[in-house]
């Protein structure tokens, strides 16, 4: 019995160090709500959102420390806001 756990434990460190090749997939960014050509609104504030015609169906804005839902949804444009106001980042989602 004493002899099986130190082979366990070298088979065990022997199947860990095999290298797995496996093929990455790229994943193209979701822009059903058309994301990708609002990024120029990174960096303003709420102020300049005036003026924007937004194509998404849904417009979600989220300021720090909101509570939102976690639902993926393809066609909802998020705009998310810092906490000095200026917009960090504009998905869908």
């Amino acid at each position: 019995m004493g002899r099986v756990i130190p082979f366990a434990f070298m088979a065990m460190v022997m199947v860990s160090c095999s290298q797995v090749t496996e093929t990455e997939e790229v994943v193209e960014p979701v822009n059903e709500c058309g994301a990708l050509e609002m990024q120029d609104l990174v960096g303003k504030t709420v102020e300049d959102l005036a003026a924007v015609t937004f194509a998404a169906e849904v417009t979600r804005f989220i300021n720090p420390g909101d509570t939102i839902t976690q639902d993926f949804r393809a066609e909802r444009m998020n705009i998310e806001f810092g906490e000095d106001g200026a917009i960090t980042s504009v998905y869908c989602g």
